[in-house]
């Protein structure tokens, strides 16, 4: 039976809280109306605090207001998609969303790899029978060839993310 060090239960549970944290730093929500009126738009973000529990207290009403949820500052805007208004919430200060007793150098680096890790790993499956191919067919030449492709593709892809959904990355 494998041993697990006490190191690497910390480092899980780290990870962990930077993954739960992530999903606290951002929400997004479709609203039943379209929101085109401060009231409106407060009465949404009301509606989804009541259904979802949490502790809502607005302290900005506007098209783009400012609440307090159990105590954390959040500004929502609203955006519009090919399937209807989606309203987006976000945290405000980033001391808020870093885990207590965690430093901030620690809590970018497990982010980064929280964002990084998923789309590498599958990026890497998904070019093995390309490797395969290249070392069987042209030598190591060819999987040299195959594997600097591979990664200027993967590093447009993330440049794309980057581009498209650059407000993810910002710490």
């Amino acid at each position: 039976m494998r041993k697990i060090s006490m190191k690497t239960l910390k480092e899980h549970s780290d990870y962990s809280a930077v993954v739960r944290s992530e999903a606290e730093r951002e929400f997004s929500f479709m609203p039943d109306d379209r929101c085109d009126t401060p009231e409106k738009f407060t009465e949404e973000l009301l509606k989804y605090a009541r259904q979802n529990d949490l502790n809502l207290v607005i302290t900005k009403e506007s098209l783009s207001p400012r609440m307090l949820i159990d105590g954390i500052e959040y500004r929502a805007y609203r955006t519009s998609s090919r399937f209807g208004i989606v309203i987006h919430c976000e945290m405000l200060h980033p001391e808020d969303y870093i885990p207590d007793g965690m430093s901030e150098k620690k809590y970018r680096r497990y982010r980064l790899l929280s964002i990084i890790a998923l789309p590498a790993l599958i990026f890497i499956i998904c070019s093995l029978g390309v490797f395969r191919w290249a070392l069987l067919e042209y030598g190591w030449a060819g999987l040299a060839v195959s594997l600097g492709i591979a990664v200027i593709l993967f590093a447009s892809a993330l440049g794309f993310s980057y581009y498209c959904y650059g407000k993810n990355f910002r710490g």
